[in-house]
């Protein structure tokens, strides 16, 4: 196949917009896809530009690990308060707060805030 531009050069490719045939001097390479210069100059500039992709950062991981924390003191917590029964009420409202400390930290974690 040759090139829409050049008749005489080997295409590289086609437009994703056009779908003619391009060299590797007619086309471009736009977030992995190839576009002939015609498209990309009729293309608006904001659609050019490729938003933040998100990704996990060390401090998601830092979230996740911390709401892991209170999530597995609940257990521990519930189990203390059953072998020492006096204290029942005091270990119980500890519980209340890791549970919502775990599903803050794990929430921010998955969310990537």
């Amino acid at each position: 196949m040759k090139c829409y531009n050049h008749s005489d050069v080997d295409a590289t490719g086609v437009c994703v917009s056009c779908g003619k045939a391009v060299c590797k001097d007619c086309g471009v390479d736009v977030n992995g896809k190839l576009m002939c210069k015609s498209c990309l100059s009729t293309r608006p500039m904001q659609n050019t530009i490729q938003k933040e992709k998100k990704t996990f950062k060390p401090r998601h991981f830092v979230f996740l690990a911390i709401g892991g924390l209170f999530a597995l003191m609940i257990p521990v917590n519930l189990l203390l308060s059953l072998i020492f029964p006096p204290i029942f009420l005091q270990f119980l409202f500890c519980m209340i707060p890791m549970a919502l400390f775990a599903f803050i930290f794990i929430g921010a974690g998955l969310f990537k805030v």
